[in-house]
């Protein structure tokens, strides 16, 4: 019994420290797993105790029962006393570590998982709080779509300048966080993902998604948006909304949220990332691949007019609860 308190305690002391919970490197951010490990050995002691509690009270019923017809009932009151002190000091120990799990949940939940110059305050609400998981380069050559799943085309060091927006310094790589997207689906406080388009620096176009239970791939869809820069993004019916999008004849079309098909002059839309060269219709033709071509409006556009843009970089971002 004294081994098993003693092993409590230590546990104690690693939940104190933030050792169970939490990796030495702060990358690892909060698992859930974690927590659930702790709750599980948690309730394996509750039991353990709770057994000795029931065997404590059949013991006593039993001393109560023989009373002083037994010769030895004087050193079972004192070994029941000793049982007694032994459960009282498991309970307490326990009660602790209850409490220390539940303290470091509480810090879990609002951890940042990453380091702090990964952050941006995209929105210009005056906080960082949306940290960059993929930034996209257009025409580098480089296909976007393999450089977001696994890095394929993209150096083990990228360009300072390809980690951020300023336009400042030349970038000519995609750059992938990539613990922040091999993490994405095991982290327990994803809340929200936005796509950002870029000019010159400056945010021209946005969708802003629910990410909550997301995976890297799982999250661009119609159903998980909250914000967009086109109006009539969520009203109108969608025959594309991919990121793997259209692979057919190699089109090669990424990222795309588009409205209707019309044999190229009627193709309609409000974003597509065009990884082919020299890709498909002639509004794909137009700059090296990768193309992030956009709708210029507050509306889908029909991509052979003048209403479409042809953006600088995309940017992918994570904001955590």
């Amino acid at each position: 019994m004294e081994r098993m308190k003693d092993r409590l305690e230590d546990k104690l002391l690693q939940v104190s420290t933030g050792k169970t919970l939490y990796n030495v490197d702060n990358d690892s951010g909060c698992l859930c797993e974690a927590c659930t490990n702790i709750s599980a050995q948690m309730a394996t002691v509750e039991s353990s105790v709770n057994s000795m509690g029931t065997s404590l009270v059949s013991l006593t019923d039993k001393v109560h029962v023989v009373g002083q017809s037994m010769p030895n009932a004087t050193a079972l009151d004192h070994k029941l006393d000793t049982i007694i002190t032994e459960v009282s000091g498991i309970a307490t120990v326990t009660n602790n570590l209850t409490s220390g799990v539940q303290t470091q949940a509480s810090t879990c939940a609002h951890q940042t998982p990453g380091p702090e110059d990964e952050f941006f305050d995209v929105l210009e609400t005056g906080r960082r709080e949306w940290r960059l998981a993929f930034r996209g380069t257009a025409s580098n050559n480089v296909q976007i779509y393999p450089a977001y799943m696994n890095g394929t085309g993209i150096p083990t060091e990228v360009e300072a300048a390809c980690k951020q927006f300023s336009m400042s310094l030349p970038c000519a790589n995609h750059y992938r966080n990539r613990v922040a997207m091999e993490k994405w689906a095991s982290l327990v406080n994803v809340d929200q993902v936005l796509l950002a388009l870029y000019e010159k620096g400056q945010i021209v176009k946005l969708i802003r998604f629910n990410g909550k239970g997301s995976t890297p791939t799982s999250w661009f869809e119609g159903q998980r948006v909250l914000q967009s820069s086109w109006t009539d993004l969520k009203s109108k019916s969608h025959n594309y909304f991919s990121i793997e999008g259209d692979a057919r004849f190699d089109l090669l079309r990424r990222f795309i949220v588009n409205h209707k098909y019309g044999g190229c002059p009627g193709d309609e839309g409000w974003l597509i990332v065009s990884d082919s060269v020299p890709g498909g219709c002639p509004y794909e033709k137009k700059q090296a691949a990768p193309a992030f071509i956009y709708a210029k409006g507050s509306t889908a556009a029909v991509w052979e007019t003048h209403e479409v843009g042809r953006a600088d970089a995309m940017g992918i971002f994570i904001k955590y609860l």
